[in-house]
């Protein structure tokens, strides 16, 4: 995968922020923006049980983008570093992961994930 490309489009959604801030009305709720996604998925599986190439690369494609698009909303409304959300990803799931190898069960590192995430929202919350 070209990370590049992804570099690019993320550049464009920046854009797309901006110019949706200067013109109020098209500036979408992220709630509406989740529903987006999920319209966006449903359309990816329709045209995956198609089997139609070109428009599942293009759907796909529109999912990447409404999620990079919703991190991005809320990173401007709740200020989220988005760089702890690759961080946290890559943590989760090299855990996850690397754990099998260790035949450790997928629903226990899942449920001591839980746990840790629980004690840190619970230290967010106190403050």
């Amino acid at each position: 995968m070209d990370f590049q490309k992804i570099n690019d489009v993320y550049k464009i959604i920046l854009d797309k922020c901006e110019l949706d801030k200067s013109w109020r009305w098209m500036s979408p709720d992220t709630l509406e923006a989740f529903d987006w996604l999920i319209d966006e998925i449903n359309e990816a599986k329709e045209e995956y049980n198609n089997k139609k190439q070109v428009y599942l690369e293009d759907e796909l494609w529109d999912v990447l983008w409404t999620v990079l698009r919703i991190i991005e909303l809320i990173h401007q409304e709740w200020f989220i570093d988005k760089n702890r959300i690759l961080e946290r990803i890559e943590k989760k799931f090299s855990k996850r992961t690397y754990g099998l190898r260790d035949w450790l069960k997928w629903a226990d590192i899942k449920k001591e994930q839980k746990i840790e995430l629980k004690k840190e929202q619970d230290l967010l919350d106190n403050l």
